[in-house]
C-alpha cells in the first residue's frame, strides 16, 4: 500500500525562487532593497548646493557692499586727521571723479582685504602732485564696485584728488585703455616731470583677465581748486549694526531652519555642509556690527 504525501499549505504558495533556494539561505535575501539609496542623497546635495549659492548670492550683493560703505566711513574719518606718514593700511587720499558721482577714500597699498574697502593706492608710486605715476586700484564687481563704470569716462573728464595732509590736484583724462592690462601700459618719458594718475580695473574674473585702465595728467596748479568740495565726512550713521545684526539674526535662523529641514532628507555631513555657510555668515555679520560701533577693520 502507497502512501501520498501531499504538500503543505505553505508549499502551495511558494514561489519558483523559493523552491530552488537552498535551505540555509534565509527568506529576506531575495526581497528588493527598500528604495534606491542615492535619491536621498543626490536630493541632500542639491538642497545643500541651493542654500551655499543663496548665501553666496547674499554675501556678494548685500554683505560686501556694506563692508565697503563701512570702511569708507572709517577711511574718510581717518582722512581728516592728519599724519606725518602714511603706514600700509591708512587712508591715503581722496578720489573724486564728478562725472560718475564717485567720492571715495583710497586705502595705503594694494591687497585684497584692503580693496574690499575701497580703492587702494601702490604706496611704492607717486603721490598726487608728485612727478611720476600714482597707480590706484579698485574693483569692478563686488565690494561697493567703485570702478564698475570707470568705462564711461571720456577724454577730458576731471579727475580731483587730495592726498593725506596734501594739496588738491587736478587730473585731466588722456586716455582710457579697455580690454588691456596695466602690463602694457610704458610711462611716458615726462613722467619724470609730471604727475600722472592710472586708475586700474580689477581683472573681471576667471574667465576673463581684460583691465580698464584710465590715464590721466595733472593741470597746473593754477587751474585746481583749493578744496574738493563735498569731502566725505566719515561720520557713521549709526544705522549700520542694525543691518548687520538683523542679516546675522537671519542667518542663525536660515542655518537651524536648514538642520531641520534636511533632517531625514540627507545625511549629517550633508546638512553640517549647508548649515556651515549660514554660520559662517552669522559670525561675520556679528563682528561687522562690532566693527560699525568700534572700527576693529582697517
Amino acid at each position: 500500500m502507497s502512501t501520498v504525501v501531499e504538500p503543505s499549505p505553505a508549499d502551495n504558495d511558494a514561489t519558483p525562487q523559493e523552491l530552488l533556494r537552498p535551505a540555509h539561505v534565509p527568506a529576506e535575501a531575495d526581497s528588493p532593497p527598500s528604495g534606491p539609496v542615492l535619491r536621498p542623497l543626490l536630493r541632500g546635495a542639491v538642497l545643500a548646493i541651493v542654500l551655499l549659492a543663496a548665501v553666496l548670492l547674499v554675501y556678494g550683493t548685500i554683505v560686501s557692499t556694506l563692508i565697503f560703505d563701512q570702511r569708507q566711513d572709517h577711511l574718510g574719518s581717518a582722512a581728516k586727521s592728519p599724519t606725518p606718514s602714511l603706514a600700509f593700511g591708512d587712508a591715503s587720499l581722496t578720489l573724486q571723479i564728478p562725472d560718475l558721482s564717485m567720492n571715495l577714500t583710497t586705502i595705503e597699498g594694494v591687497t585684497v582685504d584692503h580693496l574690499r574697502g575701497g580703492p587702494a593706492r601702490e604706496p611704492t608710486g607717486a603721490l598726487p602732485g608728485d612727478a611720476g605715476v600714482v597707480l590706484v586700484y579698485g574693483h569692478r564687481e563686488a565690494y561697493g564696485a567703485p570702478f564698475e563704470h570707470l568705462d564711461r569716462v571720456a577724454k577730458g573728464t576731471s579727475i580731483y584728488t587730495q592726498a593725506r595732509n596734501g594739496p588738491v590736484i587736478k587730473y585731466q583724462v588722456t586716455d582710457v585703455l579697455r580690454r588691456t592690462s596695466i602690463a602694457e601700459w610704458k610711462v611716458p618719458a615726462d613722467a619724470k616731470d609730471l604727475s600722472y594718475l592710472l586708475l586700474v580695473t580689477s581683472e573681471g574674473g576667471w574667465f576673463q583677465h581684460d583691465q580698464i585702465v584710465v590715464i590721466a595728467k595733472s593741470l597746473p596748479v593754477s587751474q585746481t581748486p583749493a578744496r574738493i568740495a563735498d569731502l566725505q565726512t566719515g561720520e557713521l550713521s549709526g544705522r549700520a549694526w542694525i543691518a548687520h545684526l538683523g542679516l546675522a539674526v537671519v542667518a542663525l535662523l536660515g542655518a537651524v531652519g536648514s538642520w531641520r529641514f534636511l533632517r531625514g532628507r540627507a545625511g549629517n555631513g550633508v546638512r553640517l555642509a549647508a548649515i556651515g555657510a549660514m554660520a559662517v555668515l552669522a559670525i561675520v555679520e556679528v563682528l561687522m556690527a562690532l566693527d560699525s560701533l568700534l572700527p576693529l577693520v582697517r
